[in-house]
C-alpha cells in the first residue's frame, strides 16, 4: 500500500498538498526505520523481529479496516486517522519485515542451493508483485471497487497468515554458522528451538554431514563435548 500512499490518502478524504506532504513523511520515516533496523538486528535477532513486524503491522492494518468502517471514515477526522495508520503500518514494516527478509534470503538457503533458493524466491516475489499492482489500483479507484481504507483488510489478513506461518517455519539463524545451520536442518529441528539445539549440539559434538548423492563426506567437525 506504501507504494500508492498519495493516491491512498486522497481516496482517503485528505486534500492533494496534505496526500502529498504525508507521503513525503512517510518515506522519510522509513529511512528512519531502516537505519534503526540495522542495530535491533543485532540485538533482537532476526524470528523475533520479523515476527513483531508481522504482529504490528497486522493489528495495524485491522484497526484501519475498522476506522474505514465506522461512520467518521468520510470525516475529516476518519481520514487523517486512516492516513496516520498507514503511514505507522510503512514504519513497521521499514523497521522489521523489510530490511530483514534480506538477511533471511542470505542466511537460511542451505550453501549449495543458495542461487537456486535466491531466484525461486525472487521469481515468487515478482509474481506476487504483479497480483498486487493489477489489484491495487482496482481497490483504491473510485470508478472501480471503491474500497478505500477496506483495503487494509486484504493486507491484514495475508500478514496474520504470514505470522502463524513463521511461528511453526521461520528459524532464528543469528549468531549461526553455515555449517551450523545445514546440521540443524539436516537433523529436523523445530524452528521454534533453533537456538536451543543449537546449544545441545555444541555439548555433544557436530556429526559428520555426507552427500547421499556422492556419498562422500563433506562436514565434520567435533566438539568440545566429545
Amino acid at each position: 500500500m506504501s507504494g500508492y500512499s498519495a493516491y491512498f490518502f486522497l481516496q482517503a478524504g485528505l486534500s492533494p498538498s496534505l496526500s502529498y506532504d504525508l507521503s513525503a513523511a512517510m518515506y522519510g520515516l522509513a529511512i528512519f526505520a531502516h537505519l534503526l533496523a540495522l542495530f535491533l538486528m543485532r540485538y533482537v535477532g532476526r524470528r523475533k523481529l520479523y515476527m513483531f513486524g508481522l504482529l504490528s503491522m497486522s493489528l495495524t492494518l485491522f484497526i484501519m479496516g475498522a476506522v474505514a468502517c465506522s461512520a467518521s471514515a468520510d470525516t475529516q477526522t476518519g481520514a487523517w486517522t486512516i492516513g496516520v495508520l498507514n503511514v505507522l503500518t510503512t514504519f513497521w514494516y521499514d523497521l522489521t519485515i523489510g530490511p530483514v527478509c534480506y538477511t533471511l534470503v542470505s542466511e537460511i538457503p542451505s550453501t549449495r542451493l543458495r542461487v537456486k533458493t535466491v531466484a525461486v524466491g525472487r521469481i515468487a516475489y515478482n509474481v506476487v508483485g504483479i497480483i498486487s499492482n493489477l489489484i491495487m489500483p482496482q481497490m483504491l479507484n473510485p470508478t472501480a471497487w471503491n474500497l478505500k481504507g477496506k483495503t487494509s483488510f486484504l493486507w491484514a489478513v495475508t500478514a496474520a497468515l504470514s505470522l502463524v506461518w513463521c511461528y511453526w517455519r521461520l528459524p532464528e539463524p543469528k549468531g549461526l554458522t553455515y555449517m551450523e545451520l545445514d546440521i540443524l536442518f539436516q537433523k529436523r529441528a523445530s524452528a521454534r528451538k533453533f537456538r536451543e539445539v543449537r546449544v545441545c549440539l555444541e555439548e555433544n559434538g557436530y556429526f559428520e554431514l555426507v552427500d547421499e548423492k556422492n556419498k562422500t563426506q563433506h562436514l565434520h567437525w567435533e566438539g568440545a563435548g566429545r
